[in-house]
């Protein structure tokens, strides 16, 4: 191949980028294709379970207000949260994701129809249509599955439960949450 110029679209360009222009995260609110501004809750507390408690009790109050939103203007939308499991380490017996399904389940009383696991290996959202509205799907555990070229515009909160340290990494989760909902503002 031999190419006049190669043409690269990101969020998280590198550093040796010859950017063109940059669209800052104001100009797109504007246009009603991200939702802002993003409310970000942190937690001095290690447990992962306490933010998973925190995350799970923000994507309830959601969900009342999404079904207020339906029901005073037939829009349908229906929050989604995106669990970031921590990696497995190499010879581990211990599965972070599984550990976190079982919780949801046993301790939040969550029904495993809602929850999906999205792995390189184990894709259970592969042909799920998550904006239909006979969708039970509300929790998205993953890890870094879902860091790019994904988007889910029901995709309302991002709980990571793992040790991130990349700036990259972090920014391309958190665009995971960005988008949306029929690039119209949502009150």
């Amino acid at each position: 191949f031999n190419p006049s110029f190669i043409l690269e679209l990101s969020a998280t360009p590198k550093g040796n980028s010859n950017i063109l222009i940059n669209v800052r995260g104001v100009e797109l609110k504007k246009e009603q294709m991200i939702k802002l501004p993003i409310n970000v809750s942190g937690s001095c507390e290690s447990n992962w379970k306490q933010t998973l408690n925190h995350s799970h009790k923000k994507l309830q109050d959601l969900s009342k207000l999404a079904g207020k939103l339906q029901e005073d203007e037939g829009r349908y939308i229906r929050p989604i949260m995106v669990i970031k499991a921590e990696t497995k380490k190499k010879g581990d017996s211990y599965d972070h994701v599984e550990d976190i399904k079982k919780y949801l389940i046993d301790n939040l009383g969550v029904s495993e129809a809602e929850i999906r696991i999205k792995l390189s290996e184990k894709d259970e959202i592969k042909d799920e249509d998550l904006l239909d509205n006979l969708c039970p799907v509300k929790y998205i555990i993953t890890k870094d599955a879902l860091k790019e070229g994904w988007d889910c515009s029901f995709a309302y909160i991002l709980s990571i439960l793992s040790n991130t340290k990349s700036n990259v990494a972090l920014t391309q989760f958190i665009g995971r949450v960005l988008r949306q909902p029929e690039a119209r503002a949502t009150k």
